[in-house]
């Protein structure tokens, strides 16, 4: 946990990991893991010398398959592993052996600093190569390099840019290999988003592939530290226009894919705080922030757009919700009508405690059921809650940011 005691956001899910089994094609286990025992840098270059390229190549991939080096001498004693293996021989452009096909430069992007990333260079590594997705070194900085220089001088010396590169493959959609957005993504270092900001004066006006501009990427996936940045660095007078920009198929503001996707409820408190935010935005099927949050399974997302004073926009008359909502859609749906339906009714309490209530009865091997009579475990017992009509259901799914 946090020491503010926010929850950390999941935003890995799609990030490229490399399994431990995976290395460059060929490698030596023993000769790998005699590398990784090496007790000084003398030891390890004699062994490294010794060994075929492959190995060497994989053993280099392994010293930035993973970060966290803090000490100044650990983050030394990495470049010098480095260094050796440079110089005793290796394929400076060999892939990972990973279904995504990452070379050492992202590797290095990732984890490695500017030192490293000149050492690569050097050895004759091909600074604009990108994965199988088309992401870049940029890319790979900006998203899980917590050092901004990384970045900055990947932009600099090698001429790296925001732009989307093409995938190996062809296939990848743009909305998945801009480097402007993995910071939104994946950074933990809030300093490293103000680096991006400060790299591209375009940053605001950039769009991926579904028009998402950075603003909705970050209330999508990114952390408030991340956020705060962006909010700060938007010009006051543009701040709440693109905010409440609609976008993607179903035309959702930043404040709706905040509630809909952030589990970090302080997030959507910090976007609707923003003066001239739209707090009543709804998309094209009149679904509300509130709306998306109860839909996506989050009661404390949902209490915090109760907070904002954020009420419900679908109908719900014919009890049609979300396939996600916990306990039984169903009767979520009826609880949303009743406390913002036409007649609203505030004794019905908050949606935000009602689904709570029925989470826990649930859990508690009860059915669930709702004090205002209706049951909430109904859908849950049977294994599946009510699926809403077809063109519903497939008109809110929304593509993957």
């Amino acid at each position: 946990m946090p020491e503010d005691n926010r929850p950390i956001v999941d935003h890995d899910h799609e990030e490229e990991h490399m399994p431990e089994a995976a290395a460059a094609p060929g490698a030596n286990p023993e000769t790998l893991y005699a590398l990784a025992g090496a007790q000084d840098i003398g030891e390890y270059a004699r062994i490294a010398a010794g060994t075929d390229g492959p190995t060497r190549t994989a053993a280099a991939i392994g010293l930035f398959r993973s970060g966290g080096l803090e000490a100044p001498e650990a983050i030394a004693a990495r470049g010098a592993r480095l260094d050796a293996l440079i110089a005793a021989g290796i394929d400076p452009d060999a892939e990972d052996g990973s279904r995504h096909r990452l070379r050492l430069l992202h590797h290095v992007a990732r984890h490695g600093t500017v030192t490293d990333i000149e050492a690569l260079a050097g050895a004759g590594a091909d600074m604009r190569a990108v994965s199988i997705k088309g992401r870049s070194a940029l890319f790979a900085a900006l998203g899980h390099n917590p050092d901004p220089a990384v970045a900055r001088h990947l932009a600099a010396a090698h001429g790296l840019g925001m732009e989307q590169s093409a995938p190996q493959d062809g296939k990848a959609p743009s909305n998945q290999r801009a480097s402007w957005r993995a910071f939104c993504r994946w950074q933990r270092n809030p300093e490293v988003g103000r680096a991006a900001i400060e790299m591209d004066p375009e940053i605001f006006e950039r769009r991926d592939s579904y028009n998402h501009s950075v603003h909705h990427v970050a209330a999508r996936f990114g952390r408030l530290e991340n956020i705060g940045v962006l909010l700060e660095a938007t010009p006051r007078e543009e701040l709440a226009a693109r905010l409440n920009e609609p976008t993607g198929r179903n035309g959702r503001t930043a404040l709706i894919y905040a509630a809909g996707r952030n589990p970090d409820p302080e997030v959507l408190r910090r976007l609707g705080s923003v003066p001239g935010v739209d707090l009543a935005a709804r998309t094209r099927n009149n679904w509300t922030a509130l709306d998306l949050a109860a839909g996506w399974n989050n009661p404390d997302v949902v209490a915090a757009a109760e907070g904002l004073g954020i009420g419900s926009g679908a109908p719900y008359a014919d009890g049609d919700t979300y396939r996600k909502i916990p306990c039984g859609g169903r009767d979520l749906g009826w609880v949303l009508a009743t406390r913002y339906g036409a007649e609203p009714n505030p004794a019905i309490g908050t949606v935000a405690d009602r689904m709570r209530d029925c989470e826990a009865r649930a859990l508690d091997g009860g059915d669930g059921r709702d004090p205002g009579g209706q049951d909430f475990g109904q859908a849950r017992e049977a294994g599946a809650g009510p699926q809403a009509p077809a063109g519903r259901q497939a008109a809110e799914e929304e593509p993957d940011l």
